[in-house]
């Protein structure tokens, strides 16, 4: 079984996976949990809890962030916070830049709609 995103173990010289990223799901890699190569069960002490890898797909990553950007920051704060993500999504490839303009959309269509401007993306999202 292949496992890059675990990585970076003591003594490690074997090039390490190079630049791929070491995270999972990513969109570099088509990898797919499989559950008959599932990681090994762990227990914590002392409750000896069994822990598995948790699919976060169902998950609610948005609301938190709606709040804090429609109700939280007054609109300086929200150009500067739109200004910081510029500057570091245009270094980023184009792919990158529409999946993180997507997830920025479900913030806050606001939100989304300015840093695209700022980036000056004109691909569809």
């Amino acid at each position: 079984m292949l496992a890059i995103t675990q990585r970076d173990g003591l003594g490690c010289v074997d090039g390490n996976y190079g630049s791929l990223p070491n995270y999972f799901p990513n969109s570099a890699l088509d990898v797919k949990s499989d559950p008959k190569h599932k990681e090994s069960n762990q227990f914590l002490q002392p409750s000896m809890v069994e822990i598995h890898r948790h699919d976060s797909s169902g998950d609610d990553n948005f609301t938190q962030a709606s709040i804090f950007y429609e109700k939280i920051l007054n609109s300086e704060e929200k150009e500067r916070l739109i200004r910081n993500l510029s500057d570091h999504l245009k270094h980023a490839k184009p792919h990158i830049q529409e999946k993180a303009l997507a997830n920025f959309r479900n913030v806050s269509v606001d939100l989304g709609n300015r840093l695209s401007q700022s980036l000056d993306f004109t691909a569809k999202v």
